[in-house]
């Protein structure tokens, strides 16, 4: 990919909510998750909520921009909605297991949908499924489980519910 195409992306910072852990492990503030809806305020929650829990993201309105990001940025997950023009988020799905540099990518499949479509999305490849709308410390419990990090390495004490 060429800087002129990844220069077109912008990467969210994470804010300082979290603390990088005692105990080596690698921290959420170095993780960048690539965040994909075609409702443009969503992605704004979405992207929102992950920056508040510590992590970097990228956002994308279809699967095929998003396929341009995930080549250019490698993120460590992607969050995908299903239904999207151009390219939808089960597409998208295939196509980064598809790609031997992308197939290691923890992808999140999540939709509006309902249960119908877990098992679209499970024979696509997604690692996790979520329902919207949700918590996003499901979305967090679920990140950190996939990279080690811990839920209380939160700095403060926001309650879960």
């Amino acid at each position: 990919m060429t800087d002129e195409k990844a220069s077109a992306f912008e990467v969210h910072e994470a804010s300082t909510l979290r603390s990088r852990p005692r105990d080596g492990r690698p921290s959420v503030v170095d993780r960048l998750v690539l965040v994909v809806d075609d409702e443009e305020d969503g992605r704004a929650v979405y992207c929102a909520a992950l920056n508040h829990l510590g992590y970097r993201t990228i956002d994308c309105g279809n699967g095929a921009r998003a396929l341009d990001a995930a080549r250019a940025f490698r993120p460590d997950a992607v969050l995908t909605d299903v239904a999207m023009p151009v390219m939808d988020g089960l597409e998208l799905t295939r196509t980064i297991r598809a790609d031997e540099a992308l197939r290691g990518t923890f992808v999140i499949v999540m939709t509006a949908f309902g249960d119908a479509r877990f098992l679209e999305a499970s024979r696509a490849g997604c690692d996790a499924f979520l329902c919207k709308p949700f918590n996003p410390f499901v979305l967090d419990e679920i990140l950190a489980a996939r990279f080690g990090t811990a839920s209380d390495d939160v700095a403060d004490s926001s309650p879960r519910g």
